[in-house]
């Protein structure tokens, strides 16, 4: 049995600065609401304890938004690998707990390529892979190598179909 080697392209590293765009704007509408309900708190005197809990929310979500813009897109990034040939589409991320997902090409019922605002002003494409069961993603790969990937899978695709036609 032939042993399959580890993928070993990295996604962009453009893509830290998206992760950290989203959170900035994620946090950004928390801290809007929290300022928000702050002030409701002191503007009709309501009681201590409440003011108490809140604040205490607010220091943790200061320390999980630090957490998340800064060193989390780094971390997530420096772990998210792929790789193709023509038997397979392989992807393997994570750090705690890592996910190693190998798809046959001959399994592939779909490709999609995916680019939002954020992503086309980093010249990123998000790449969907779908078979029968599971939809798996590679999250931010620069257009013309999604693009390269895209086009690479579905020949490979198409070859395995007129193998198993004849």
């Amino acid at each position: 049995m032939e042993k399959i080697p580890m993928p070993t392209e990295n996604i962009s590293p453009k893509v830290i600065s998206v992760w950290r765009i989203y959170a900035f704007m994620l946090y950004g509408l928390i801290f809007l609401l929290l300022g928000m309900l702050l002030f409701i708190i002191y503007y009709y005197h309501w009681f201590d304890w409440i003011r108490i809990i809140l604040l205490i929310t607010i220091g943790i979500i200061i320390f999980q938004a630090g957490y998340q813009i800064i060193l989390y897109p780094m971390l997530l990034q420096k772990t998210w690998y792929y790789s193709m040939n023509e038997d397979y589409v392989q992807i393997r991320f994570g750090f705690l707990h890592t996910v190693h997902t190998v798809i046959p090409i001959s399994h592939i019922e779909y490709v999609q390529m995916r680019q939002g605002p954020i992503f086309r002003h980093f010249d990123l494409m998000k790449l969907t892979i779908g078979t029968i069961t599971t939809t798996t993603k590679i999250p931010a790969i620069t257009a013309v190598e999604s693009r390269k990937l895209h086009d690479q899978i579905v020949l490979n695709l198409q070859t395995h179909i007129g193998e198993t036609d004849e």
